[in-house]
C-alpha cells in the first residue's frame, strides 16, 4: 500500500462517528436501526458513514429481508493495523 492509500485510510478512520460504528460492529453484527440507536445521528448521516466504511472494505454488508446488517472485515483491519504499526515503528 502506498502513502496515498495509507493517508486515505487514516483519514477515514479518524472520523469520530466512524470509530463509534467500528466499535459497535466489532462486538456484533448490527443492522442500521441498531446502529442508529447506538450512534445517535440522523439516518442519512449514518448511511453516509456506513457507505464510506463499506467502500474501503472495513465493513461487510449483508442484506437480510429488507434490512442491511453490517459486520467488521477483520482481515482488512488486521492488514491496516499491520501497515500502521510498521509506519509508526522506529
Amino acid at each position: 500500500m502506498d502513502e496515498l492509500e495509507i493517508a486515505k485510510h487514516l483519514k477515514i478512520l479518524s472520523e469520530p462517528h466512524r470509530i463509534k460504528i467500528i466499535r459497535t460492529v466489532c462486538k456484533k453484527e448490527s443492522c442500521v436501526c441498531e446502529l442508529q440507536k447506538k450512534i445517535k445521528i440522523p439516518q442519512n448521516l449514518l448511511s453516509h458513514h456506513l457507505k464510506v466504511l463499506k467502500d474501503c472494505d472495513i465493513l461487510i454488508a449483508r442484506k437480510e429481508g429488507r434490512f442491511m446488517h453490517y459486520s467488521l472485515n477483520k482481515l482488512k483491519l488486521k492488514s491496516l493495523f499491520s501497515i500502521f504499526s510498521c509506519l509508526f515503528s522506529p
